[in-house]
């Protein structure tokens, strides 16, 4: 793929900026380093670069694919799966948004068929928002499903494309955007049955077939019943589970480090929208009783990696300074806590941050990295969280605030259990 000079230059002037701004620096002099930006690791790869080609050559044909965003900022496709739907029906929704049904206009590009035109109207060629949306059974099938189901209005439908799908059914609360993949999924069957001359599907049948699908799926997540990659109901014994469950319960409790170790357990809180974050540092012993508690405000963060690095600098700086002994660092962030663990940062953009945790490191006895689950981290997380509802530092020894008091105290008799 040939890349055009000028649109080279205009996509780094119009993404470095923002970018170079994430580089977080650090407090003392330290020597640049080259990195590419395009990599969280700053090393660079092949797949990376030929992405970048794609997404040039995508704007200057002005057919860039969507955000892997919504418009807050979360990752779109991570919800997208988890839709409470079959998998089967998340799967098409995927090819949808990747132009991988079998349309006509597909087979022909593929050499597959001669003509594109659509096989059951035959007034355009068929896409996959032909076949989906805008083909005349596609349309009657909606109409009869609003008489039983509340749909978003033809505007929403006819301006969806494989681009923005998923990005739209995000948008839409999750029963609505549940039901409109529903929908297509069905519209696809019916349309797949009268090109291929199958059994005709009437559309009372399938508003029939849609309705009680859809209660069933309701029915299923009311009872809380699992089912498993094939669609069958999984049947568990109410003393396994609740076995298993206590199980869950103690594995998932903050642990006491051993003799002569203190446990530093460090959070991060970040705001998508607004940018502010906080940061939240427990300190305790093997007896679990606390030696400092710390939540530091955010008023500005890049991301919320940049913000668990942050909160690993101030734990281990917090550390060397009031109870120099041997630590064990815990963050909930596995991305963090491996680039501490292996030291293989030195082309990211965190390195200068993850560079000074190491250094506060090294001036302890003995120290190390632990990752470990949310349900472990919780008073950490909690400080962090005050952080930034109240805009507020500070840093108490020996004690903690209220809001975090009962989880330790909790915390601390399990260990005596």
């Amino acid at each position: 793929m040939a890349w055009r000079t000028d649109v080279v230059h205009k996509y780094f002037m119009e993404h470095d900026a923002e970018q170079i701004l994430q580089l977080k620096l650090p407090r003392s002099k330290a020597e640049d380093f080259i990195a590419w930006l395009h990599e969280k690791s700053g090393a660079y790869s092949v797949k990376s670069a030929y992405k970048l080609a794609r997404d040039l050559q995508s704007e200057e044909d002005g057919t860039r694919q969507m955000s892997s965003s919504n418009q807050n900022g979360s990752p779109v496709w991570k919800s997208f799966w988890k839709i409470p739907l079959p998998h089967k029906v998340l799967i098409f929704g995927w090819k949808v948004a990747n132009n991988g049904l079998a349309t006509q206009d597909n087979k022909k590009r593929r050499g597959i068929e001669v003509t594109s035109m659509c096989k059951i109207c035959g007034v355009e060629e068929e896409s996959c928002m032909h076949a989906l949306i805008r083909c005349n059974h596609a349309k009657t099938l909606r109409d009869a499903m609003r008489a039983v189901w509340m749909l978003p209005d033809e505007n929403f439908f006819l301006s969806l494309t494989p681009e923005n799908l998923v990005v739209s059914v995000d948008n839409q609360d999750v029963d609505t955007g549940a039901k409109i993949l529903l929908l297509l999924w069905r519209t696809w069957q019916v349309r797949n049955n009268i090109t291929h001359e199958i059994e005709k599907l009437s559309f009372a049948k399938s508003v029939g077939f849609l309705t009680k699908h859809w209660t069933e799926l309701c029915s299923i997540r009311q009872d809380h019943r699992l089912d498993d990659t094939k669609g069958k109901t999984i049947i568990s014994d109410s003393l396994v589970a609740g076995r298993r469950e206590r199980e869950t319960t103690r594995v998932t409790q903050w642990e006491k480090p051993g003799d002569g170790w203190c446990k530093v357990n460090v959070d991060g809180a970040f705001e998508i929208s607004t940018r502010v974050g906080g940061i939240g540092v427990v300190i305790r012993d093997q007896t679990g009783s606390v030696i400092l508690s710390a939540w530091k405000y955010l008023a500005h963060g890049s991301d919320a990696e940049e913000v668990e690095a942050l909160a690993c600098r101030e734990g281990m700086q917090l550390a060397a300074e009031w109870c120099p002994s041997k630590v064990i660092l815990e963050s909930d962030c596995n991305y963090v806590v491996g680039l501490l663990r292996h030291g293989n940062f030195q082309r990211s953009r965190l390195k200068f941050l993850l560079e000074e945790t190491r250094e506060a490191g090294n001036m302890l006895p003995e120290w190390t990295t632990v990752h470990v689950r949310r349900e472990r981290n919780r008073a950490a997380h909690e400080l962090a969280q005050l952080a930034k509802r109240t805009t507020h530092s500070a840093v108490w020894r020996f004690t903690a605030p209220v809001c975090v008091e009962q989880i330790i105290a909790k915390e601390c008799n399990f260990i005596w259990e």
